[in-house]
């Protein structure tokens, strides 16, 4: 299942998907190059409001899933970010993306910080407040260590997450995922059918293209390093 993918800076309300005859205002910016309107529903970004601290109220009433969903709320807030630069700039995300890895670093570190400094604090806060060894204790204790453990595994998943929407909404170039121009106007835009989910030979298909091109990225970070290496 797709879900419309509506480029940056385009005012369309979440969720919603257009009519196959519509056109957008034609004094919304451009898509970045290579933009896919069309992603799986579970690629969609969703950011949270990484501008203030996240409060998640009582330690004791917080559901764990929660963590999940702050987690990959946070990378795609991240990844919304690039993809406005890359708008900005006309480059492709995943390009704008490989271009600023230490900005990246330091912005999940601290979406990590908002998350869980002070749900740890209340967290220990609460373990102190109940008897030790009772069943409220130990319960409160199973709690506080899935957090920490969910803490410990935010920054691969929140980097794997990051990655995985910022390919599916502009690194590649798709007949079915794209209009009909390479960068259309809005003026221009053509809105093409919501894509089949791929099946057989065609899903095999897209995961060895997708294959090969993460050997690429690899083999030009790595040759990228060592050439900065040798300059330095």
């Amino acid at each position: 299942m797709s879900d419309f993918n509506p480029p940056p800076g385009w005012p369309v309300p979440r969720d919603w998907v257009p009519e196959s005859n519509w056109k957008p205002d034609p004094k919304w910016p451009e898509s970045p190059p290579g933009w896919n309107f069309w992603v799986p529903k579970k690629l969609k970004m969703h950011p949270v409001d990484l501008s203030r601290e996240i409060e998640l109220g009582p330690v004791s009433a917080l559901q764990l899933s929660k963590l999940t969903e702050l987690t990959d709320g946070s990378a795609d807030a991240i990844a919304w970010h690039i993809c406005h630069l890359a708008s900005e700039t006309k480059s492709r995300p995943l390009t704008t993306y490989l271009s600023m890895q230490d900005q990246v670093s330091s912005a999940l570190l601290e979406a990590r910080r908002r998350i869980y400094e002070n749900l740890m604090e209340g967290a220990e806060a609460w373990i102190a407040g109940l008897a030790t060894g009772s069943a409220e204790w130990i319960a409160a204790t199973d709690t506080v260590s899935r957090i920490s453990e969910s803490q410990k595994k935010f920054l691969n998943r929140a980097q794997q997450r990051l990655i995985s929407v910022i390919e599916a909404s502009g690194s590649t170039v798709t007949t079915e995922q794209q209009p009909k121009k390479q960068k259309p106007h809005p003026a221009e835009f053509t809105l093409r059918a919501r894509p089949a989910t791929a099946t057989g030979n065609s899903a095999s298909k897209e995961r060895h293209v997708a294959g090969y091109v993460m050997i690429v990225l690899l083999i030009v970070l790595v040759v990228g390093g060592w050439v900065v290496s040798q300059i330095s």
